[in-house]
């Protein structure tokens, strides 16, 4: 992207254009899936939610909770 007074121009034949030209394509799924699972890796790494699927156990529960005080304290 440039700063506001120069037009922004779209290559449509660039990859990452082509990537998301069909939106039902597999290539489109696979990104698509692939982003928001990194995404959601992130986002769970840093903000440590739960409910979670990575908290299934009241042990995991336990083992989620102990990273998350030791990351405080430090």
């Amino acid at each position: 992207m440039t700063a506001v007074p120069r037009p922004y121009e779209i290559d449509l034949r660039s990859k990452e254009e082509l990537q998301v030209a069909d939106p039902l394509s597999d290539e489109f799924e696979n990104l698509w899936m692939t982003t928001a699972k990194r995404n959601t890796q992130i986002f769970q790494e840093i903000f440590k939610t739960v409910p979670s699927n990575n908290v299934r156990s009241w042990e995991a529960y336990k083992v989620h909770i102990s990273t998350m005080e030791c990351e405080v304290n430090h």
